[in-house]
């Protein structure tokens, strides 16, 4: 979408990939090749849990294309990332990150490589000419490393709504398909989880708060996705059988929007979450949300006790209100709900709007 709307103002627009894929990921650059991207040569590599990306002939392809304007994203430790900024005054071109939010993140780094990670920030932040932000905390994470006069575009993630959209229109026999096709009790509250299996998308730590619950028998809690905690997450399952929680494994798109259909609640209980595209899936398809604090967009997505819920690990009291609550919500609660996840999907996510402010803001520079 993007692409055509800056084809049809005369402007070049190309994608430059740096990986085929990462490891533990089932995405390959080959399932989302276009006429507009191009696959630099390069490896990846991991130190600590943090992934590197090393690319070959970045400085030739710059020259080549000429570009007036760089949008980076991803990890500003990438090399490809450091060697734009290097060259762009040299080929001439102004740089933009297009920044999400790590402000609330719990992350279990030591010291030290804390303290190196602010001073990484402090310098690199201040060599962009601007920034692409998605929305209030990633703002204010901007505003807290990078000089105050960068240019800023507000550029929140978006999604192929039409799709997801579709839920809306699924009927009661599609419905009870899907339903019997996961065994699920249509008398419990079904939270869906479609996260990788890791320590920071928090399922371990929600799950032991929810199981000393009073109410914990009354969820039915659906994992979809794979990841290293997935052996740890067995074993908890199989010696908690007050709750019913089920791992699912990683599901395609298709099943993640039926899976979405029969929901009740999306479920995000992440440690660190910058920008996460399943908040604004499920908006799309009307469902209410519980995410934690640490989810970086929860501003945008939840406007809390109407639909949905934002909580805090350091405050299990309200936690535990949270759960009584949506266990007592009305079928009028779910309804006004629906509304307004659908009208905040409309208002803050609509892809058209979006791509609209980009390319006007982007003509400016």
């Amino acid at each position: 979408m993007l692409y055509k709307a800056f084809k049809e103002q005369g402007i070049s627009f190309k994608v430059l990939v740096t990986a085929e894929t990462e490891p533990n990921r089932n995405w390959t650059y080959s399932q989302y090749k276009t006429e507009y991207t191009h696959l630099i040569d390069g490896k990846v590599f991991a130190i600590s849990g943090i992934y590197f990306h090393i690319n070959k002939g970045v400085r030739s392809i710059l020259e080549n294309e000429d570009p007036d304007v760089v949008i980076s994203a991803g990890s500003y430790l990438y090399f490809a990332l450091w060697t734009v900024l290097y060259n762009k005054k040299s080929i001439d071109y102004k740089v933009y990150y297009w920044n999400e939010s790590h402000l609330n993140e719990e992350r279990n780094y030591s010291y030290y490589k804390l303290l190196l990670r602010e001073h990484i920030r402090r310098y690199i932040f201040k060599k962009f000419d601007g920034f692409w932000y998605a929305g209030r905390l990633s703002l204010q994470f901007i505003m807290k490393y990078a000089a105050n006069e960068n240019h800023k575009i507000l550029v929140p993630n978006v999604i192929d709504n039409v799709k997801y959209n579709t839920v809306l229109n699924f009927d009661e026999f599609k419905l009870n398909n899907v339903r019997k096709s996961y065994k699920v009790d249509n008398n419990k509250i079904l939270l869906f989880c479609p996260a990788r299996l890791t320590c920071a998308k928090g399922q371990m730590r929600f799950l032991k708060l929810l199981v000393e619950s009073e109410f914990c028998d009354k969820f039915t809690v659906l994992l979809a996705g794979d990841g290293e905690l997935e052996a740890d997450l067995r074993n908890f399952i199989d010696n908690k059988e007050k709750l019913d929680i089920r791992l699912l494994g990683y599901v395609d798109q298709t099943t993640t929007i039926d899976l979405y259909s029969i929901s009740d609640y999306l479920l995000l209980p992440s440690l660190s979450d910058p920008n996460p595209l399943t908040c604004i899936e499920a908006l799309w398809c009307g469902l209410p949300l519980i995410v934690s604090e640490h989810v970086g967009n929860h501003p945008e997505v939840v406007v809390n006790d109407k639909n949905g819920y934002v909580f805090s690990y350091s405050d299990e009291k309200n936690f535990y209100n949270i759960i009584k609550k949506i266990v007592s919500n009305s079928k009028s609660w779910y309804d006004v709900a629906k509304m307004t996840s659908l009208e905040i999907a409309n208002t803050r996510f609509n892809a058209s709007d979006v791509v609209s402010n980009v390319v006007s803001q982007i003509i400016k520079i």
